[in-house]
């Protein structure tokens, strides 16, 4: 048996994974390659063929639906879903198996299919090689992309970008799409009412010959706007109650015209928004406690409430930099899945965690299910986080005293190693 794991994306953060899941793999006995960026369904067979693979584990991939006249066995596992992701269940065949970075993803996958939840997990070596002692420079990190949001609910007003960037970033949005339908091989012609809708083009082009600024906000945006008043409206906030199914449900039952919804705007509203009104909610609410704050991810230089405290994007190395010298190290999940790649880094680092609670937190991949607030990691709810984030600042004796528990608990329980063997496990290797 020879099985082979293929990286969700050719990001450094992704062949990571893949890599050292392999290497966790082999350790325990089995024979084990990854490959560096994603394999396409079509060449799934042949590759199988020509490398004698036995099983593929594709991250967030569920298997194509052609014959395999290899028998390859397919193992999809998952660590974020779209509500189009549902699409291709179908094509599971029988021997093929699915897990889930918890219970709450909101996929409908058969029993028979499905084999349990497998969290990430971390390589002990890389921290061993870190400083013994922190150096805590910042109050609060931050890390995690934003989708680029225009028009808000009248909440979200002070976030907005300034005028002159809408513009620039109206066009990149609209490249942006173009060039993900050319790289899928898509013949990329839009209908001009499709252009209307999702980049409300005339809107744009007026603001292009006014020199009135800044904007005539009640003109601009209508379509972004109103998918903001929908997420606003049906998302709790900072609960990680997210489903998908369920989510996805209330916005149509909600929405006007479906017409105005295909797969890429339910996709977006449903798994980008919850995302970027949690962390959007965490930032503003946090900035009020300390303004000695880094935030890292894609586009929150792009809105002037951030812009001053943002980095952009950062490397896996920069993050465990970010996390050692940091006081707090912010989190939160959608879907209530505390244990996740960068709460145990940040822990494994010696690094103290602020998450907030979530019903889920004792279900497969909740905090709770490992740890305990105020032992392990700092917890909050949408009414205290000013006041749980300020006590922790204070009390240096006993946040340092929990992220060491949680550094020891880490690298004793949660080695890739220790997921191998579980994985082999849930899958029956």
């Amino acid at each position: 048996m020879r099985i082979c794991l293929v990286a969700a994306s050719s990001r450094p953060y992704d062949i990571k994974i893949v890599r050292d899941f392999s290497a966790a793999l082999q350790e325990i006995g089995y024979n084990s390659i990854w490959l560096s960026s994603p394999l396409s369904d079509k060449k799934l067979d042949a590759f199988a063929i020509h490398n004698s693979i036995s099983i593929f584990v594709r991250i967030n991939r569920l298997p194509p639906a052609e014959e395999r006249k290899s028998k390859y066995k397919h193992i999809s596992w998952f660590q974020d879903v779209f509500p189009t992701t549902n699409a291709n269940i179908a094509n599971l065949q029988d021997g093929d198996l699915a897990v889930t970075l918890g219970a709450n993803l909101g996929l409908k996958i058969p029993d028979k299919f499905y084999a349990g939840s497998m969290t990430t997990y971390v390589n002990p070596e890389e921290f061993k090689l870190l400083p013994t002692k922190n150096d805590h420079t910042y109050d609060f990190n931050l890390i995690g992309f934003i989708p680029r949001i225009l028009k808000q609910h009248p909440q979200y007003s002070d976030v907005f970008v300034e005028p002159l960037n809408i513009i620039k970033i109206k066009l990149l949005t609209y490249l942006s799409h173009a060039a993900k339908k050319l790289a899928k091989g898509e013949i990329y012609l839009p209908k001009k009412e499709g252009i209307l809708s999702l980049l409300n083009f005339k809107n744009f082009l007026s603001i292009c010959h006014d020199e009135q600024l800044p904007l005539n906000k009640e003109k601009y945006s209508d379509f972004e706007g109103y998918l903001m008043r929908l997420s606003n409206k049906h998302h709790e906030l900072v609960r990680g109650t997210l489903n998908i199914q369920e989510f996805e449900k209330k916005i149509r039952d909600d929405v006007e015209t479906d017409e105005l919804f295909n797969d890429d705007l339910i996709d977006f509203i449903v798994r980008e928004m919850p995302r970027y009104l949690d962390r959007v909610f965490i930032a503003r609410e946090l900035l009020q406690v300390s303004k000695n704050f880094v935030i890292a991810g894609q586009n929150w230089k792009n809105y002037g409430l951030f812009k001053n405290n943002a980095i952009g994007e950062i490397g896996y190395p920069k993050s465990l930099e970010l996390f050692r010298n940091s006081k707090i190290t912010l989190q939160n999940n959608n879907h209530g899945l505390g244990i996740h790649s960068r709460t145990l880094s940040c822990m494994a680092t010696g690094g103290f965690v602020f998450s907030h609670s979530s019903p889920r937190d004792y279900d497969a991949g909740g905090l709770k299910t490992a740890f305990e607030p105020g032992v392990h990691y700092g917890e909050f709810t949408e009414a205290n986080i000013k006041s749980e984030a300020n006590r922790w600042l204070q009390d240096d004796i006993r946040r340092l005293k929990v992220a060491e528990n949680a550094k020891k608990k880490v690298l004793n329980e949660f080695t890739w190693k220790q997921g191998a063997i579980h994985f082999a496990k849930c899958c029956q290797l």
